[in-house]
């Protein structure tokens, strides 16, 4: 609950959640920790989805979460929406688990399935996860590049990726830039940074 109250409190900062429908995915759902609470902080009126690539989790979701639509998306794009579906897209702790390349292709597929004046709502291991990093890694983050310990299959927890701020603005080049809470301590969303962004207007 403390993470979906959160995710509402910025939410509400960029879009009118008093009036609606409005359209919300969480993507990257899991088992539905987040978005499972949404409807009692936001109300009824809105139209809550939430997706994954583990068919487990999505299969179980459908189960016993009711009042909200679950769908299965692969590791890459795209997913089950037609373009302009969404008010608001959220995503935690999921970058932090995929390549470099997944994503730009995954800001592009955001960029479509978000409504024009849409959200996206997405953590990374920035600033408050640089700590973690080797020297050679830290070098790299410090020169902002992209930084991967790809020990595990893309998309495994144990797959961690880095992304510093030159990183962030280099594909997020389309959107426009709402706002950044460093990772820390001092966090309500914890060590990852968290960040706000828009797709325009028209």
């Amino acid at each position: 609950m403390a993470t979906a109250k959160v995710i509402h409190t910025l939410a509400e900062r960029y879009i009118d959640l008093n009036t609606g429908p409005k359209a919300i995915l969480d993507w990257g759902c899991g088992p539905g920790r987040v978005i499972r609470h949404f409807p009692r902080l936001a109300g009824d009126s809105h139209q809550y989805s939430g997706s994954d690539y583990n068919e487990k989790y999505i299969s179980w979701c459908r189960e016993n979460i009711p009042g909200i639509s679950f769908f299965v998306n692969e590791l890459l794009p795209p997913v089950k929406a037609q373009p302009a579906s969404f008010d608001m897209v959220y995503g935690l702790s999921i970058f932090t688990h995929l390549s470099e390349e997944a994503h730009y292709q995954w800001m592009e597929e955001i960029f479509r399935v978000l409504k024009p004046g849409g959200i996206f709502i997405f953590t990374t291991h920035g600033e408050g996860s640089a700590h973690k990093l080797t020297s050679p890694e830290s070098e790299a983050f410090r020169t902002g590049k992209f930084v991967a310990r790809s020990f595990m299959k893309e998309g495994h927890r144990m797959y961690s990726s880095f992304q510093p701020q030159q990183f962030i603005s280099k594909i997020m080049g389309r959107f426009i830039r709402e706002e950044f809470i460093p990772g820390g301590e001092e966090s309500p969303i914890g060590h990852q940074d968290c960040l706000v962004f828009r797709k325009p207007f028209g």
